[in-house]
């Protein structure tokens, strides 16, 4: 993400001064004061207390000291998305309405503290009420509208929010800062809420106390800022890189980045940018879970889980909200009962669970919010937006299905690839990888045991075998480790779309890949290998160099060579003539407006394969016969009167071919049939 320095973003961000202030205090639990007595020394700490200590955050959520700023940012910015998405695909028959897909994030250094702010649109709707928010931050419960609910979505923590006005109190702790009380700040409808945490040490409690500030009028944003104690465990600078791998991976939504991170330099010149939206948002794309992603089990867990808000509420308006079967079930007594009935009554619940796998089918397809048509489009010029020259886009993705071997559960997910090849990335690889479009910055999640990943060669039959995602690119020239990476200067995307995601750890860095495995090995492969144009420029001390039909044809070749390095029967089983590289070639010149003959291009290949890859043209497979010539079973032979005797005996048919290069590719299926080849 390079300096820009263009307008602000389109959601106004001031705010009308207060007239009205009134403050609530929540306690969590009442203890009984120690007791005095002789017995042995223990200690004991309440789970609750996990909350407000560094070591018991990491527990809880995976993450540790040093990637909390990034967890915070990470956190509030997938709520604004999953919130912008949703609502602006309702409202998507007027096109304007993309143009209000934005989320706009400010991080700012102050001479303490790092102050976190992220906006979005409201759409009119007052997110966050009195009873909502005294609910998500009553220490006692657990309140979230995603837990045990199977859709797609990039917050998966469910209690984060907590988290996010915990961790400030506990960094300032563990660090000796006296006297923290910054609050976490909500601004929704005409509301704002100051909430901060009041700590009992002694009797391990802790109260969240809200301070609400009325507005004269509405906003037209819902705000979250935070600021958080600036200590040296914090890794800072790293949230720039994170932002930029949310404008890759969302590139149907709108940003506008508003940073300023390092210690000194002009208070005055942040790093401004407005990222575009390069499509749109999916016309009237519409996310419901479905009772078929969930197993009986997981369906009673999903309706205990519910709050006690919902006791009241008919089960049919619960299901018709958030399940694609719910619109196909009658209100008979069942759907009619309430939610606290519901919870008391697991025949019913279980009655609900059959009834609804009834009513519709299984969805074969998972429906994804962005048009998969123009992606590789959308990705360049996102790419070219963030200010990178982008050469080439190879993309590819594929629907897959999975049913979990005891046909509890099933679910459709969606995987993609973009590999892109720049002139002037400033480092020889970047990998991106997403969650349902949401970053995985410090970790990978497509991590297993040694044969997590196996996909086939499909020249050769080859079997391969990978235990984590770099494996498999390494394999294919794309690496962080200098001697191995061959594609320099690429940038490589991953995003895995699926409405069940199934966690190993409360911190979301690693799930299980049994559903998914197979189709990213696949995909991976096909992707990286094959020829992925890229100029000369990916070499050293060529930022300037022209573009040029040499260059291309360069690179070209190189991908070549890269291919039969990992797989040597290539050069066999996918034969080259000088003029496939032309027709590999010509729409790359097409496309970057390069006017070159195919004389011209053959003329260049040997001198390309001798001097810039040091290797003769045959080494890479490409042929080409300067006479008339047969070749029968692996052998060539000189075609003349004095050999005609020989040559007669040679095959149970001939096949005449004029094309030049033809022979040499058809070799290896004619020696299958003891076919003659003449090659005029």
């Amino acid at each position: 993400m390079q300096r820009t320095s263009h307008g602000r973003s389109q959601i106004k961000n001031d705010t009308p001064t207060p007239y009205c202030t009134k403050v609530n205090s929540r306690k969590t639990s009442i203890d009984e004061p120690p007791s005095r007595n002789t017995a042995p020394l223990f200690s004991s700490d309440k789970r609750i207390m996990d909350y407000v200590t560094i070591p018991g955050i990491s527990t809880r959520t995976g993450v540790e000291e040093t990637e909390l700023a990034i967890f915070i940012v990470k956190e509030l910015v997938d709520n604004a998305l999953d919130f912008v998405e949703k609502n602006t695909a309702v409202k998507n028959n007027n096109k304007k309405d993309n143009e209000l897909a934005q989320v706009q994030v400010f991080v700012l250094r102050e001479s303490k503290y790092l102050k976190i702010r992220v906006l979005n649109l409201n759409f009119g709707i007052s997110v966050f009420t009195e009873n909502i928010i005294n609910s998500i931050f009553d220490f006692g419960g657990f309140y979230s509208s995603k837990r045990n609910l199977y859709k797609i979505g990039r917050g998966a923590l469910g209690d984060a929010l907590k988290e996010v006005v915990s961790i400030p109190y506990a960094l300032a702790e563990q660090n000796g800062i006296e006297r923290w009380n910054k609050p976490l700040i909500i601004t929704s409808g005409n509301k704002r809420y100051l909430i901060r945490i009041i700590v009992d040490r002694v009797r391990q409690t802790i109260h969240s106390q809200v301070e609400v500030k009325l507005w004269t009028q509405k906003v037209s944003s819902t705000e979250l800022e935070v600021c958080i104690p600036i200590v040296d465990a914090l890794d800072i600078e790293s949230i720039e890189s994170l932002l930029m791998e949310y404008a890759l991976l969302n590139v149907h939504i709108s940003f506008h980045f508003e940073l300023k991170l390092d210690k000194g330099g002009d208070r005055n010149s942040p790093i401004l940018s407005d990222i575009h939206n390069t499509s749109d948002i999916a016309c009237n794309w519409s996310n419901f879970s479905s009772i078929y992603y969930y197993s009986p089990s997981d369906f009673r867990r999903f309706v205990l889980g519910l709050s006690r808000e919902n006791d009241d509420t008919p089960v049919y308006e619960i299901i018709k909200k958030n399940f694609r079967e719910g619109t196909n079930i009658k209100k008979d007594m069942i759907s009619l009962t309430t939610v606290g009935e519901l919870k008391l009554d697991q025949g019913k619940i279980n009655e609900l669970y059959e009834r609804l796998r009834k009513v519709m089918r299984p969805k074969t397809k998972v429906e994804v919010s962005f048009d998969v048509k123009g992606r590789r489009e959308s990705i360049e010029k996102r790419i070219e937006e963030l200010g990178y020259k982008v050469y080439d886009v190879k993309y590819r993705s594929k629907h897959g299905y999975y049913k979990s071997p005891d046909g509890n559960f099933e679910f459709p997910f969606f995987f993609e690839i973009a590999v892109v090849t720049t002139a002037d990335l400033p480092q020889d690889f970047l990998y991106i990888e997403g969650i349902n479009s949401s970053p995985q910055h410090y970790y990978t999640f497509l991590k297993g045991p040694p044969d997590t990943f196996i996909w086939h060669i499909r020249n050769n039959g080859k079997i391969n075998t990978a235990g984590n995602i770099f494996e498999i690119l390494e394999k294919y020239g794309y690496s962080y480790n200098k001697e191995r990476c061959r594609k320099r200067r690429s940038i490589v995307i991953v995003n895995l779309i699926s409405p069940r995601i199934d966690y190993k750890s409360y911190g979301k860095s690693d799930i299980n890949l049994e559903p998914f495995a197979g189709v990213v090995a696949d995909i991976v492969s096909r992707a990286c290998s094959g020829g992925v144009t890229r100029n000369d420029a990916s070499s050293d001390n060529s930022e300037n160099r022209p573009l040029t039909a040499e260059a291309l044809l360069t690179s070209l070749l190189k991908d070549r060579l890269g291919n039969i390095e990992d797989n040597p029967a290539v050069k066999y089983t996918d034969r080259w003539t000088q003029s496939t590289a032309f027709y590999r070639l010509r729409p790359i010149l097409i496309a970057k407006g390069i006017n070159v003959s195919r004389r011209y291009v053959t003329s260049q290949i040997r001198k390309v394969c001798e001097e810039k890859l040091g290797m003769k043209r045959e080494e890479l497979g490409i042929i080409a016969a300067d006479r008339a010539q047969l070749y029968f079973r692996g052998s060539w032979h000189d075609v003349g009167l004095d050999e005609l005797p020989q040559l007669m005996h040679m095959g149970t048919d001939l096949l005449i071919i004029e094309k030049e290069g033809v022979a040499e590719v058809l070799g290896p299926f004619a020696d299958k049939k003891g076919i003659a080849l003449l090659n005029t």
